[in-house]
């Protein structure tokens, strides 16, 4: 220090400054050399090791001043060690060895279903899938793709559907079900002209409508030149006093005692085993409805495809939406036509037939002396519609 103090002395201020600045830096220097004497040469962390704590602190050889102190303000140190394949992190107690998938909403899992596919050649019956016109045809081939998987076929050849899924214009046995109105437009004699190569239907699904709204249902069709889901308009049924149009007239009359003629044929000409499922029982009750189809194609049933199809029947794709009341449609003659008509078919129902399922009732509503009842008290919007 003596030394230092005759330096500063001699020389100027500035100097002296600069000489104690110089020798606190080597200072500075030896000390942090001096902290890093420990062994740091382990990370904390590696590839297939595990972090565990301890209590023991540094060896006190190791430590310099510094990291006394900071050793004094940690509570724990780390140190790292082997560990075997079968860690316990690596396998929890309370998860399920199998690997984590994300369950798929009903709505996903419903469009990623397979589309509808064609069977194999003479494994099946051909099966019709009859109705009176207006009766939900187009609807239940809807269903009936979507539930088994398969394609449905069509006689007619309808081009409104030709890109709709699960139909096609095929008429065999590689399509689950072929639509037809035999013999709605055929001449009521013998099999179906329209059937295949010749070949009689081997087992058939009936879909029956109330005569009453399939009648209004098929003059849609023809009032809106071949549409499924529009409805024909108020005055090409009924007149501007109210009483019914001459054209709605005779089509009534004439499409009332079709829609018997047609049952008459396939109940008692057609020997093959038939399926006969209401119109109403399928607005009431689809699922039980859809089960009794399914068991009667002899087809193993998939839940998923049930399911889904009960769910997309929700959308109403092929509904017409008509709120005209039918009891300003229909006067007293054309209600004593149907309550003959209902009167034959309830006997053809109600006959001991061997090749009819017997899975059926007829709703509550086929009933003739109904009829009368339901259309005794009439709308207000008769007298002016």
């Amino acid at each position: 220090m003596d030394m230092l103090t005759r330096l500063c002395c001699k020389g100027t201020r500035k100097r002296c400054l600069l000489l104690f600045g110089v020798l606190y830096l080597i200072f500075a220097i030896a000390l942090v050399r001096n902290s890093n004497n420990f062994d740091d040469s382990l990370p904390l962390v590696e590839n297939n090791y595990e972090i565990v704590s301890r209590k023991n602190g540094y060896p006190s050889n190791h430590i310099s001043p510094i990291k006394e102190a900071a050793k004094a303000l940690a509570k724990e140190v780390v140190q790292i060690k082997p560990i075997s394949k079968q860690a316990d992190y690596l396998q929890p107690k309370n998860l399920s060895s199998k690997p984590l998938t994300q369950e798929k909403s009903p709505d996903t899992l419903c469009k990623s279903l397979p589309k509808p596919t064609f069977l194999e050649p003479g494994k099946k019956p051909l099966t019709a899938l009859h109705s009176f016109p207006g009766s939900g045809n187009t609807w239940m081939r809807v269903l009936l793709s979507s539930l088994t998987g398969y394609n449905t076929g069509d006689i007619y050849k309808d081009g409104a559907f030709a890109k709709t899924p699960g139909f096609s214009y095929r008429k065999d046995d590689t399509v689950v079900a072929v639509k037809t109105h035999h013999p709605f437009w055929d001449d009521f004699n013998g099999a179906d002209p329209a059937a295949p190569a010749g070949r009689y239907w081997e087992r058939a699904i009936l879909i029956v409508r109330h005569p009453l709204d399939a009648t209004i249902s098929v003059f849609n069709f023809f009032g809106t030149h071949g549409s499924h889901t529009k409805v024909a308009k108020l005055e090409k049924f009924l007149l501007p006093d109210g009483k019914p149009n001459k054209s709605w007239e005779k089509f009534a009359h004439d499409q009332i005692r079709n829609w018997g003629r047609c049952l008459e044929y396939w109940i008692n000409i057609f020997k093959g085993k038939i399926l006969i499922i209401f119109y109403e029982d399928l607005k009431v009750d689809l699922k039980r409805q859809l089960i009794n189809i399914n068991n009667f194609l002899g087809l193993p049933l998939d839940e998923t495809r049930l399911n889904c199809t009960i769910e997309s029947n929700m959308q109403q794709k092929f509904h017409r939406n008509q709120n005209i009341d039918k009891r300003i449609l229909y006067d007293t003659s054309m209600l004593n036509e149907v309550e003959v008509v209902l009167d034959n078919v309830k006997i053809l129902l109600t006959t001991n037939y061997t090749h009819i399922d017997e899975t059926f009732s007829m709703p509550a509503s086929y009933a003739s002396n109904l009829i009368r009842e339901n259309f005794s008290v009439k709308p207000d919007s008769e007298k002016h519609p």
